[in-house]
């Protein structure tokens, strides 16, 4: 019974723990990477690198081939002349042949090198494809988090709104009470209290269905919670997927010149060939069907192709210099964005500072609107215009604390994490 007990007891701290988890910034993108579909894609690409280089390897090996054919011919070859006491066979004009050939090749200008290099920059370029759908998940990971966050520190402000006001409705509710204030006082301040908890019930809807969003990336339950990002550290270098997807190919076109130059080298195999037939082909005159054999080594080449393989060429650097230049306006894009969140960030720094300095002088003020309206002198309008400018005051600062590390975070994605 004493272990059944213990048992559920950390079964129910197990749950809680689960349950109270906080996830920084960095754990989302980290599980909302490993959890997406895409980060497996890594190792679908490999096997089928490996079988694209296994199929390529093939080339070297004989290649081995059947052949059948029954023919009939108008004419056949004869003798112009006789020879006198001797009886030259006559050719068939049917004649069949079944046969085998196999063909080695021993050296080919290095095609099949070069079509496994490109096979290995094609698995680059499939990668770096994949990290671009990824980056994009993490984008929008990321806009969830801080849109969460932001929401979550607005709540926080209405709390404690809601609780300062409630503790100067007791008040205001005894002056009532005791004839030295007029109840629509009291009324005023019971409207503004439920208008926050309307506010506050808003909030939590828009909370909860971005959660149940950035759950879903996640992969995980709905009952989490978040806690504040750390300051990041930026390496001002672009380590974007898409420029390294044109950079490979950029690399894969140069490689296909390769390709395109072996046309001026030769190709050498090796070949054998076994066959029955009848007539012998290498016999005619030899009616009776019987088998043969031949081998050799071939030698083709073919240098003259009217410039196809220059122009080939040509047209390969010309796309290499489009990559080039649309690789170049990428980056200016990201720089003018960068630049864009670099100014958000000096923007919010300096509304940080006035926010604050705000805030502190609008507390004074609140402070003075309440004792002049515990005392009579102003109504209860002047007081809650003031505290609810108060209130919006610290709103604004706190969304400007999570913008300016928002910014910061753009900067990092903008770069390539």
């Amino acid at each position: 019974m004493k272990k059944i007990i213990i048992s559920l007891l950390l079964l129910i701290l197990a749950e809680d723990y689960i349950i109270a988890r906080d996830y920084s910034l960095e754990d989302c993108l980290n599980i909302a990477e490993k959890s997406s579909l895409y980060s497996n894609n890594s190792k679908l690409y490999n096997s089928n690198l490996e079988k694209e280089k296994d199929n390529l390897s093939t080339a070297y090996l004989p290649q081995v081939s059947f052949d059948a054919q029954a023919t009939y011919q108008s004419d056949v070859m004869k003798l112009p002349i006789n020879f006198p006491g001797i009886k030259v066979p006559e050719i068939n004009k049917d004649q069949y042949q079944a046969g085998m050939t196999i063909n080695q090749l021993i050296w080919d200008a290095g095609i099949v090198s070069t079509n496994k290099q490109m096979q290995d920059i094609n698995f680059k370029i499939n990668s770096s494809q994949n990290d671009s759908k990824i980056l994009r998940i993490k984008e929008s990971v990321t806009n969830l988090y801080f849109a969460i966050i932001q929401l979550q520190n607005s709540k926080k402000v209405l709390v404690q709104s809601l609780s300062t006001l409630t503790e100067n409705r007791k008040i205001i509710n005894s002056a009532v009470e005791s004839g030295n204030m007029h109840r629509v006082n009291r009324n005023q301040i019971d409207i503004e209290i439920s208008k926050i908890q309307q506010s506050i019930s808003s909030i939590n809807n828009d909370i909860i269905a971005s959660k149940n969003a950035l759950a879903l990336w996640l992969n995980i339950e709905q009952d989490f919670e978040l806690s504040l990002a750390q300051v990041p550290q930026i390496n001002e270098k672009f380590e974007r997927p898409e420029l390294y997807t044109l950079n490979f190919n950029s690399e894969l076109l140069e490689k296909s010149k390769s390709i395109n130059n072996s046309i001026y080298f030769p190709k050498i195999s090796a070949y054998f060939r076994l066959g029955y037939a009848n007539p012998n082909p290498l016999n005619v005159f030899e009616k009776d069907a019987s088998s043969f054999y031949n081998l050799g080594i071939k030698l083709s080449w073919a240098p003259f192709d009217w410039n196809n393989a220059q122009r080939k060429n040509e047209i390969a650097t010309t796309n290499i210099e489009i990559l080039n230049n649309e690789k170049q306006e990428i980056e200016k894009s990201l720089n003018i964005a960068i630049i864009k969140e670099k100014q958000d960030i000096q923007k919010y720094d300096d509304l940080l500072k006035s926010d604050e300095n705000i805030i502190e002088l609008q507390k004074t003020v609140v402070a003075d609107k309440f004792l002049q309206f515990e005392s009579g002198t102003i109504n209860s309008s002047e007081y809650l215009s003031e505290f609810n400018k108060l209130n919006q005051f610290i709103i604004n600062w706190e969304i400007n604390k999570i913008k300016k590390l928002n910014a910061m975070y753009n900067i990092k994605l903008k770069y390539g994490i």
